[in-house]
C-alpha cells in the first residue's frame, strides 16, 4: 500500500443546502451560455447524510466485515489486513508527536533518498498546530486517503487494485446525493458505506482548522524558478 494524497476536501454533507434553486428559463438570446427547457437541477438530498442518532459499529469492525459484507466482492481480506496494519505503524510513529519539530522531524524521515523538504513546506509544517488526533480518527482518514495494491500475476509488480475504498466510496455519495429515487443497487451500496462516511465525517471535524497551502502529489518534478509561488 502507498499513500494517496487528498487533493480535493470532502463535501460537507450536512451543512450544504437541501435544494438548489431552479435556473430561470433563457429566451430571445441565442447566445446565452445556460439554456434551460424546463425541469431545472435536481436537488441535494441532504437527508441522507444527517448522522444524528445514527451509531455505527467501530471502524476496525467495519473493515474486518467488509469483505464479507459487499456482495460484489470488491474487496479482500488480505488488503483490510494490510491497510489496519499500516494504521498500527502510523500510530506507533506519530505517539511521540509533542511540537511541530517532532511532526517535521516525521515527515524528514518519511522522504526517499535524495529528496529534500522544500523550504516553505518546512516553515508551514513548522507553524502548524500539533493535531492531538485519536487512533480512531487516524483509521478514518487512512482508510480514505491508502491506495490499496495486489500482484501482478504475471509480472509479479504491485499494481492498484480494481476497486478502492474511497473511489467506491465517492462515488456512492455522489450518486446518491442527486438521486430522488435511487435504486435498490445504490441503497445497498450506501448502506454498506454508511457507517464509513460516518467514522470520516467525524475525523475530518476533529482535525484543528488551520490556513495553509494544500500540496497535491504528482509523478512529475517542477521548477521553483519557472513556476514560483502564487504563479
Amino acid at each position: 500500500m502507498s499513500s494517496r494524497k487528498m487533493g480535493v476536501v470532502i463535501n460537507r454533507y450536512r451543512e450544504l443546502s437541501a435544494s438548489i434553486h431552479s435556473p430561470k428559463e433563457e429566451t430571445g438570446d441565442e447566445n446565452k451560455r445556460l439554456q434551460v427547457g424546463g425541469g431545472g437541477f435536481m436537488g441535494f438530498q441532504a437527508h441522507y447524510f444527517d448522522f444524528k442518532d445514527y451509531h455505527p459499529p467501530p471502524l476496525e469492525d467495519w473493515l474486518h466485515g467488509l469483505p464479507h459484507a459487499d456482495t460484489q466482492g470488491r474487496f479482500t481480506q488480505e488488503q483490510v489486513r494490510s491497510l489496519l496494519e499500516l494504521w498500527r505503524r502510523k500510530c506507533a510513529e506519530g505517539g511521540d508527536l509533542r511540537t511541530p519539530e517532532d511532526m517535521l522531524a516525521l515527515i524528514t524521515r518519511s522522504l526517499k533518498p535524495g529528496e529534500v523538504l522544500n523550504r516553505y513546506i518546512r516553515q508551514q509544517v513548522l507553524a502548524a498546530p500539533v493535531p492531538q488526533s485519536g487512533h480512531d480518527t487516524i483509521l478514518a482518514l487512512l482508510t480514505y486517503s491508502v491506495e490499496l495494491f495486489t500482484e501482478d500475476p504475471i509480472t509479479q509488480d504491485q499494481v492498484p487494485c480494481a476497486h478502492q475504498i474511497y473511489g467506491v466510496h465517492n462515488r456512492v455519495c455522489r450518486q446518491l446525493a442527486h438521486a430522488t429515487v435511487p435504486s435498490a443497487e445504490l441503497l445497498r451500496d450506501w448502506e454498506l458505506f454508511k457507517p464509513f462516511a460516518y467514522h470520516l465525517d467525524r475525523a475530518i471535524r476533529a482535525l484543528p482548522s488551520v490556513s495553509a497551502v494544500l500540496y497535491r502529489g504528482g509523478g512529475y518534478a517542477v521548477d521553483p524558478t519557472h513556476y514560483p509561488m502564487a504563479a
